[in-house]
């Protein structure tokens, strides 16, 4: 995601609307700082193509080739080729209509141009988001989707430019057809390399809402200092890519950026990083169980959830609309927050109901007791998963969070009569090491990826799990946290817990001595990183920048910045 998403900074008229065909030198909004200039391509990345007409031709060596072909590419860099894959040749077709469509005269393309916070449409560098580091290219996006009786896609063309464009529609509605059901073969391609049971991925995906896009990169005069796309992961669940002859795509492994040259006949497959967890061993009823305790406690009276306030500055307590912190833009919600820990005889959050609200509560306290205690376990296990990904030491980041002090949130988002005027959850990023969400079935949770809101709807029995700024840090900055924000609903109420795994208080966080060089951030402690986003800073893309600036301010401001510290 790039570090100007979300930066509320207008772009510049000029770059709105300049034809990059047209350009002799590269304006100034699209160059980007030395800091992100595209160093040297290493050798080529050595990519797997899988066959995947195996799974048609009952192979059964070739499926075993297949899936270790498939669990070692995901193992390492995410990326694998497709041959053999059944999408009939002729629809390269897309290809060539997406060059039809980028050779249009500005003006005509602009019919389709894409309303910000919306999927679809056209934009020329994404100007329409950024202020700074655009990207050189155009895209055209749409939505795919094969439950309504007309052709989604096909409809999109006739009635956004016109009845002369319907013919590239029906071309683009059969290749998203054969996308999807690509995508569903390779599904179960994933099935058989992670041991999941037949069928299990692909029913997942059956009722899928997709996102095509066309990528249109002009020459560039500068090409060194400019990018066509910034680095990103994709959130998406799957990326099926059509290169034409070209080439351009680079992976990064290792801290070099590798390129994909483009394989005559193949298709580049990569994973989303945008994961939740499913058979992570939490009983299902101690989840329902701890849902109900938050209605339970949210209907109460006002005066009776008050006497668990949070005091402001602290982290536990109730709020309604974190009224203590924020004098504008207030969410639409209330939150019940409590600290967990495991280092004391007794069970601290059990305590703090039962202290807190009274000896009533003493059974909502030992439910969410078990829940802390099984969350704290789910996320050592998923430092295990971090570990595997990032090639990490065995046992490093687990050992460094077994004594961790995290935080629980219950979060209550009420009806809204006016839901599209406010939200439940402002635009952050989380400065703890790890979130592991649980939702009801009402939805609202949303990530910003390439300036787009995307909704991220619960799947029952799953749980939504993210990257905040600690864990950033302890990558060295391999694997960033992610903007994500929460909406409301008109008709119905929404429950979610969130629980926030942080290291304990005086650790000293840094990357393990394995992890690239050099060090992207300064070492710190969690205390100091909480103090920061608690008093002086929103938590946001910028939040380890900002801190890192805070922690060794310029010697003219130390004294002032130490008034503000007694002040505080």
């Amino acid at each position: 995601m790039d570090s100007t998403a979300g930066s509320g900074i207008a772009a510049p008229a000029a770059a709105a609307v300049c034809d990059l065909r047209m350009e002799p030198k590269i304006p100034e909004p699209f160059v980007w700082p030395n800091g992100d200039a595209r160093p040297a391509s290493a050798a080529e990345l050595d990519m797997p193509v899988v066959d995947v007409g195996v799974l048609r031709d009952g192979d059964a060596e070739g499926l075993r080739r297949a899936a270790a072909q498939v669990a070692a590419a995901c193992a390492t860099h995410g990326f694998f080729q497709v041959s053999e894959h059944g999408v009939d040749a002729a629809l390269g077709a897309a290809l060539d209509g997406a060059s039809d469509f980028f050779r249009l005269p500005l003006a005509e393309k602009r019919r389709a141009r894409r309303v910000p916070g919306t999927v679809s449409g056209y934009t020329s560098a994404h100007a329409d988001r950024f202020a700074s580091k655009l990207p050189w290219k155009e895209t055209l996006s749409f939505g795919f989707h094969d439950r309504a009786a007309a052709p989604v896609v096909a409809d999109y063309f006739s009635s956004t430019l016109g009845p002369d464009f319907a013919p590239m529609g029906r071309v683009y509605q059969k290749y998203c057809e054969e996308m999807k059901e690509l995508s569903l073969t390779i599904m179960e391609l994933l099935e058989l390399s992670l041991g999941v049971e037949r069928g299990y991925y692909r029913e997942f995906f059956a009722d899928s809402s997709s996102i095509m896009r066309c990528n249109y990169y002009p020459p560039c005069p500068e090409p060194e200092r400019t990018l066509g796309t910034g680095p990103h992961c994709d959130p998406t669940a799957l990326t099926i890519l059509l290169q034409d002859d070209v080439g351009g795509l680079e992976v990064l492994v290792d801290g070099e950026w590798r390129p994909v040259s483009p394989v005559p006949g193949a298709m580049v497959i990569n994973i989303g990083d945008t994961f939740m967890v499913s058979e992570h061993g939490v009983d299902a009823a101690l989840g329902r169980a701890a849902l109900d305790g938050a209605s339970d406690f949210f209907r109460l009276p006002l005066a009776e959830k008050r006497r668990a306030r949070r005091v402001p500055g602290t982290v536990s307590g109730y709020t309604s609309a974190h009224a203590d912190r924020f004098a504008s833009k207030l969410p639409w919600k209330e939150t019940l927050s409590f600290g967990f820990h495991d280092r004391a005889a007794a069970p601290v959050v059990a305590d703090y109901f039962s202290s807190t609200l009274g000896p009533d509560f003493a059974p909502m306290g030992r439910v969410y007791q078990k829940y802390c205690e099984e969350m704290k376990e789910l996320s050592l296990t998923i430092m295990e998963l971090l570990e595997l990904s990032l090639g990490v030491e065995r046992g490093y980041y687990r050992e460094f969070f077994a004594d961790s002090s995290s935080i629980m949130r219950c979060n209550y988002y009420p009806p809204c009569p006016e839901p599209e005027r406010t939200l439940g959850t402002g635009p952050h990023c989380d400065p703890t090491a790890l979130t592991i969400l649980l939702q009801d079935d009402v939805g609202g949770l949303e990530v910003l990826v390439d300036g787009e809101w995307r909704p991220v709807s619960p799947v029952p029995g799953a749980m939504v799990i993210n990257i905040g700024d600690t864990f950033m840090a302890l990558s060295n900055g391999r694997y960033k946290s992610c903007l994500h924000r929460a909406v409301v609903n008109q008709r119905r109420e929404r429950r979610s817990l969130a629980f926030f795994l942080c290291p304990r208080e005086d650790r000293v966080v840094r990357p393990p001595p394995s992890a690239a060089t050099p060090q992207h951030y300064p070492d710190f402690t969690w205390a100091d990183l909480m103090r920061f986003t608690q008093r002086h800073y929103r938590a946001d893309t910028r939040t380890l920048d900002a801190f890192t600036r805070w922690l060794a301010p310029p010697a003219a401001d130390a004294a002032a910045t130490a008034q503000v510290e007694a002040a505080s």
